[in-house]
């Protein structure tokens, strides 16, 4: 099995150094039959046992209708169907974990976007103030300054937007996982 770099996401670590050993059997076999190279061996396994059933003159084993070789498919089914959903099962684990990892990281992120706009207009408002103290050009600074009020209100408002509905998406989280299985 080929080593995965380091730089994996943090979810993606836990869960695959947490695997039992039939899940890792489990995605092993998904893994491979989910290939080409399973494809095409299955593939030249079916016409060579056809052939070889068809033309052979002594010692067909499965003759037509091939009732064995679609014993063998259906044998083959019942094994793979159950281990592809147990694989499946498991991505569908991770993808939840890393929604759930993404959406802290993005409200850290939200949080420190709102700080940082907070302490740009705090610093716009100070450079104002020490400019209309130094005698700056007042008319076009009280233009500035009415401009930097508008877009700080509309920053407010959106924060307000965000706030709302990260507050809902927190809502509907907690309802999912209340809710019975």
């Amino acid at each position: 099995m080929a080593k995965v770099a380091n730089h994996r996401h943090p979810v993606t670590r836990r869960l695959q150094d947490s695997r039992t050993f039939g899940e890792r059997l489990a995605d092993a076999i998904a893994r491979e039959i989910g290939s080409w190279r399973f494809l095409i061996l299955q593939t030249i396994a079916v016409i060579a046992w056809v052939s070889l059933n068809l033309l052979a003159v002594i010692g067909r084993w499965d003759p037509y209708p091939f009732i064995l070789l679609n014993l063998l498919f259906s044998v083959q089914a019942a094994y793979t169907g159950p281990v592809l959903l147990l694989s499946q099962n498991r991505q569908s684990q991770r993808d939840r974990e890393m929604a759930e990892h993404d959406f802290v990281t993005n409200q850290r992120a939200e949080k420190l976007v709102e700080s940082l706009m907070s302490e740009i207009i705090r610093n716009s408002r100070t450079t104002l103030a020490v400019a209309k103290h130094l005698n700056v050009d007042v008319e076009f600074l009280d233009g500035y300054s009415e401009k930097l009020d508008r877009e700080l209100r509309n920053v407010e408002q959106e924060l307000v937007e965000v706030e709302d509905a990260l507050e809902e998406t927190r809502e509907a989280e907690a309802e999912l996982q209340a809710a019975p299985s």
